[in-house]
């Protein structure tokens, strides 16, 4: 025999929509929560490598531009980041080789590795 209809009315618990509703609230919280450290994250990433990966072609562009036969390291500021900015060149003959490394002073992390060669106008 089934109980009468206002005994199961007053069990206590929740119904499944109750559930359900709350799984939704929680999934849809979540999702935004994660949404925003992630897209916050991605953009400050893109920024480090366009400003990393600048830095790697204005330096190749630079040591052609004035025969530039001097291996170095330096540091450079921009957009209110700090960068390290490695070039080794190799001279063979008269053509030389360029290989500059960028990477985020801070976190010690590669930003660009670029390769360049250009002849040279006289013999080293």
């Amino acid at each position: 025999m089934t109980p009468p209809i206002a005994k199961r009315l007053n069990q206590h618990g929740m119904t499944i929509i109750e559930v359900l509703v709350a799984a939704a609230v929680f999934m849809i919280g979540f999702s935004l929560l994660i949404a925003l450290v992630s897209n916050s994250t991605a953009k400050f990433s893109t920024r480090e490598l366009t400003l990393g990966r600048y830095l790697a072609q204005q330096t190749v562009t630079l040591s052609q531009a004035r025969l530039d036969t001097l291996s170095g390291d330096t540091t450079v500021q921009m957009s209110g980041l700090q960068f390290s900015v490695a070039r080794r060149i190799e001279l063979d003959g008269r053509l030389a080789k360029v290989h500059v490394t960028v990477t985020r002073t801070k976190t010690g992390s590669l930003l660009a590795d670029f390769y360049g060669e250009y002849a040279l106008s006289y013999k080293p």
